[in-house]
């Protein structure tokens, strides 16, 4: 486990209509990766509507994470680990592509 600092956050309509971001990061500067993880699974399946969602500055294709959520009759808790392991290794491929530019 880890925590996150800065650009973590998911944009959706709210059951109002209404846009809303919803930032991970608390005064102190950092929260628990699985607060992100569990609002991202909450959202997708009460069918709320996504904009985006950043997770530590880069982007999450919130249709593959909707396949991995939607895929079978699967349990909340593998469905979780799937969708953790499929963000970190974007996550991975992305900082070393950014590191690649310097």
């Amino acid at each position: 486990m880890f925590t996150l600092t800065g650009r973590t956050f998911i944009a959706f309509d709210d059951k109002f209509g209404r846009s809303t971001v919803s930032m991970l990061t608390h005064s102190q500067g950092n929260s628990d990766e699985n607060e992100w993880f569990s609002l991202l699974l909450n959202l997708i399946a009460s069918n709320s509507k996504l904009h985006v969602a950043s997770f530590r500055g880069m982007v999450v294709d919130i249709d593959k994470v909707k396949s991995i959520i939607f895929q079978d009759n699967i349990q909340e808790q593998w469905t979780q680990k799937r969708l953790k392991r499929f963000v970190l290794d974007k996550l991975q491929n992305y900082e070393r592509n950014f590191l690649k530019n310097f």
